[in-house]
């Protein structure tokens, strides 16, 4: 069993991800904002960080990211998603938000939407590399 911090102000999002997740028999921690998960991360050791870039309290996920770098234990791994785009961009260029997390060096990046059995699969790929 895996200990997964969930950060998204999607309600229905972060409820379908955690349910998904605690199907797959692992432990869930849901944070709706920045600041929570930041203090989540204080607390608590998690196998995987899944965070949304952009919350309304303006700490999203590239709060999280940064926290993470800093960290003095190992950090966990991270999957970034957002559905913002950048209104410069191409239909076949990957997300500009996401690049930059990628920059930050999360494991993955995930575009919404898509399925949250991805996410799991995803996780599950992670893992297994490690």
């Amino acid at each position: 069993m895996k200990h997964v911090l969930i950060m998204e102000d999607n309600m229905s999002l972060a409820f379908e991800w955690r349910d998904v997740f605690e199907l797959n028999g692992h432990k869930v921690t849901l944070s709706h904002n920045g600041e929570d998960a930041i203090a989540h991360l204080d607390d608590t050791k998690f196998d995987l960080v899944v965070t949304d870039m952009f919350v309304p309290n303006q700490k999203g996920g590239l709060h999280i990211l940064g926290k993470l770098m800093i960290m003095k234990t190992k950090a966990p791994p991270v999957i970034a998603v957002t559905g913002t785009k950048r209104y410069t961009e191409s239909d076949d260029e990957k997300n500009f938000f996401l690049r930059q997390a990628e920059q930050f060096g999360t494991s993955e990046t995930l575009e919404k939407p898509f399925a949250a059995g991805e996410l799991v699969l995803i996780a599950e790929k992670i893992w297994n590399s490690l």
